[in-house]
């Protein structure tokens, strides 16, 4: 009887632990930070999203792309801020690339170990 609790008690963790379980989440915060080498850094979180679907990866992609937007519309010009968008991207990239195939491999213990992405302008 008591392997039998422990089993369904080992169940229900399992069960809300999953993406497909997670209660939804209606405001997404971000954290704004200059980082130790002074670049505004966003940190976007997709704790909330099943990155394993098509629509969750498109929420993700469209979270990232405001949050490299914010980080660089205080650039100034348009060639500044292209440059600091390039630069966003390239350093996001690698990150998406980790997260997605965590995902793709292993959706419960990807959602355990990386549910956030840092996104930076190049130093001032």
């Amino acid at each position: 009887m008591k392997s039998l609790s422990l089993l369904c008690a080992l169940g229900l963790l399992t069960a809300a632990a999953s993406p497909a379980f997670a209660a939804p989440v209606v405001v997404t915060g971000h954290r704004t930070i200059v980082d130790e080498d002074g670049r505004l850094t966003r940190i976007v979180s997709f704790r909330d999203l099943d990155i394993t679907t098509t629509d969750g990866e498109r929420r993700l992609m469209r979270r990232v792309s405001n949050a490299v937007g914010f980080v660089c519309t205080p650039a100034g010009t348009f060639m500044v801020e292209s440059a600091c968008r390039n630069y966003a991207w390239r350093g996001v990239r690698p990150q998406l690339a980790t997260a997605l195939a965590q995902a793709r491999t292993n959706p419960t213990l990807a959602s355990a170990m990386l549910s956030t992405l840092t996104i930076s302008a190049p130093p001032s």
